[in-house]
């Protein structure tokens, strides 16, 4: 069974050093019950994912911190050997 509030984060690291707090989330409502949040961090930064959630709840996000469940997942990368050709896209 689905949560009330279902919320599909992003963490972003950006080119810069440092991203000042009042431009770290971005916040969509998608649905009913269903939010995207993108948070942006400089690449300096370590994340603190409980205080962009907090902003985010300040922003408008209904999440219930204190019930929240987490399932996280990260891009994986291999390493290969063969060579691979980029193609110019056209458009």
């Amino acid at each position: 069974m689905l949560s009330e509030t279902v919320i599909a984060l992003t963490v972003k690291f950006e080119d810069i050093p440092r991203v000042v707090p009042r431009e770290r989330i971005e916040l969509a409502k998608l649905a009913e019950g269903f939010w995207q949040i993108i948070v942006h961090f400089g690449f300096v930064q370590v994340p603190d994912i409980p205080a962009a959630l907090r902003q985010a709840k300040d922003c408008g996000c209904p999440i219930d911190l204190e019930d929240a469940i987490y399932f996280g997942g990260r891009p994986a990368y291999a390493a290969t050997t063969v060579a691979v050709e980029l193609l110019p896209v056209s458009g």
